[in-house]
């Protein structure tokens, strides 16, 4: 079984919650540039909360956690479409997982829609069932709707080496993955920005 380096468990390694062999599967991947990149953050995070002690994390810093960027995705992005001006932090605008009657209405119950927002671009995301597989459908614009080139990179979280993939956005904005069941990271490019969309849970 590969060692767990999510956010919380480096969270927990940084913390000396974690036994002697998760702390040393750990150590085994520090090398790794995205392991490096985030337990900086984490550290960051924890001496930000110190005084005098160290306190638990709070609920919100968890949250704040998983937020924590992915270098590897932006790069991914600056290979293929060149260097982004900037990058914004999507935030999620609504779930119909989380409110099945409003899934309903947006096509069954079977799909689920999230949107995110940003300053100043949107992204759209539809997930179905397609046999033993996920159908990740999307769209990236800017608020106003105007669609603008771009790009996609999404990792699976929870299957540690696993390749980025990109997917070219079409002229309205568009893009279609398969998928299979798991934790996903994903980042898009837009023009000439960066969206962070952060994590999702695909079931």
């Amino acid at each position: 079984m590969e060692p767990d380096v999510s956010n919380e468990a480096l969270m927990k390694f940084e913390l000396g919650e974690l036994a002697e062999s998760e702390i040393a599967a750990i150590r085994a991947r520090l090398h790794e540039p995205d392991v490096a990149t985030r337990l900086a953050h984490v550290r960051h995070l924890l001496h930000a909360m110190r005084d005098g002690r160290l306190d638990a994390p709070s609920a919100a810093s968890v949250r704040r956690l998983k937020r924590i960027p992915r270098p590897d995705l932006f790069a991914s992005l600056a290979r293929a479409l060149g260097q982004a001006a900037d990058t914004l932090i999507a935030t999620v605008a609504y779930d119909t997982r989380l409110h099945p009657a409003v899934a309903g209405m947006r096509g069954g119950a079977s799909a689920a829609h999230v949107a995110y927002e940003a300053d100043s671009l949107d992204a759209h995301i539809r997930i179905s069932a397609e046999g033993q597989q996920r159908r990740m459908t999307g769209q990236v614009t800017r608020t106003s709707g105007e669609p603008c080139p771009g790009a996609v990179a999404i990792v699976r979280l929870d299957e540690p080496g696993a390749s980025i993939q990109l997917i070219s956005l079409d002229d309205a904005g568009m893009f279609t993955i398969d998928l299979e069941v798991g934790r996903y990271a994903l980042a898009a490019r837009c023009g000439e920005r960066d969206l962070d969309i952060g994590d999702i849970e695909i079931s």
